[in-house]
């Protein structure tokens, strides 16, 4: 292939990636503001300032990119967990505040903190095809939780309790904590939110 021919390539795949890149953060904020039920794909494509035909050029359906939007989050969210459930040694509290700032700092962003929302409050009142999606997604985020919630167990470290029920209780307070903080504005900094989710999850469990 000619040096010109490769030229001419990446740039095609540059534009490429940067028009489905305008189409997912068009999804975002047309999902955010609308629905998915009320979003249309010419919702998505006056906000990334392209033509409905275009869309289908990136994306088969409404249902596609939503899934996509859904997955790349939720991968972020649950790879920094899992890091944390596969250390070898002991979680401590700073590992578990870590994680906490690693994830606010993901919800910071504006983009990403609706991606969330639409996640928590939206996803599992679409259709029953999004609510078990739903359900599997937060079953993977229990899991890990299940395994750090385990090894503390067994070091002894927190009482004696129910891990698989503690699990589901950690996986429901970490994620409606961050939709309340972004909905009320962030009202209270990010130290303050992480030491009172701590407090509740960590400290009134501890043996001692």
């Amino acid at each position: 292939m000619k040096k010109m021919d490769v030229k001419r390539k990446t740039r095609f795949e540059k534009q490429r990636e940067e028009m489905r890149n305008k189409l997912l953060l068009g999804a975002i904020s047309a999902f955010y503001e609308k629905g998915y039920h009320n979003t249309r794909i010419k919702d998505i494509t006056e906000r990334a300032e392209t033509a409905v035909g275009n869309f289908y050029h990136y994306f088969k359906s409404k249902e596609q990119i939503f899934n996509i939007l859904i997955d790349n989050l939720y991968q972020i969210l649950l790879v920094r967990l899992r890091k944390l459930a596969e250390m070898n040694e002991i979680p401590r509290i700073e590992s578990l505040k870590n994680l906490l700032s690693e994830y606010l700092r993901i919800f910071s962003e504006e983009k990403k903190s609706q991606i969330a929302l639409i996640f928590i409050e939206q996803m599992g009142g679409i259709n029953s095809k999004f609510l078990e999606k739903k359900r599997e997604l937060l079953a993977s985020f229990k899991n890990e939780i299940y395994v750090i919630i385990s090894r503390l167990l067994e070091i002894g470290f927190i009482r004696d309790q129910n891990a698989e029920l503690t699990s589901h209780i950690w996986q429901v307070v970490i994620l409606e904590s961050f939709a309340w903080w972004i909905n009320s504005g962030k009202k209270i900094s990010e130290e303050e939110l992480i030491d009172n989710i701590l407090n509740f999850l960590v400290k009134g469990m501890v043996t001692k």
